[in-house]
């Protein structure tokens, strides 16, 4: 994994993110489970681009595109969504991903002084994964997610 770096997203990331965003199991960790149009993707991927508080990141292994990171700030907030390939989950890039995106975040915006997730109940990848990387993880029982936060130090 000596190759493995993030990198801004692009506009010829588009494709890749939507097909990513209606992978199956996305889908279904996803708070919005219903399959996105390509024109809304479009659409929501020229807001991101335009947006100063939306950060998107492609975690790549060489020339290989292995997910996608995305914080969308606010104040010293930022909210965290990710996910992997489907040929890539299960071998550690979620960690990897989180690791470096925080790494970055430290460096590119300093106004970032937190870091929040909210996740299904039922996605245990997720969970693991802000867990091992030293997130605080709370259960709301009402809205069956969990709220995970971590303060990054500097």
């Amino acid at each position: 994994m000596s190759n493995v770096f993030l990198r801004p997203v692009n506009w010829s990331d588009v494709d890749f993110l939507y097909e990513w965003a209606n992978d199956k199991l996305v889908r279904n960790n996803s708070f919005s489970t219903a399959i996105i149009p390509y024109d809304e993707h479009k659409r929501w991927f020229e807001n991101c681009m335009a947006d100063r508080n939306t950060i998107m990141y492609m975690l790549c292994n060489n020339e290989l595109k292995i997910g996608q990171i995305r914080l969308n700030c606010e104040e010293d907030t930022a909210k965290v969504n990710y996910s992997v390939s489907k040929e890539y989950r299960g071998l550690g890039y979620g960690k990897i991903m989180i690791h470096y995106m925080e790494k970055k975040i430290l460096l590119d915006r300093p106004d970032i002084k937190f870091i929040i997730a909210f996740v299904k109940s039922e996605n245990e990848a997720s969970k693991k994964v802000f867990e091992e990387s030293g997130y605080t993880g709370t259960y709301d029982n009402n809205k069956q997610q969990y709220f995970y936060l971590k303060k990054l130090t500097r």
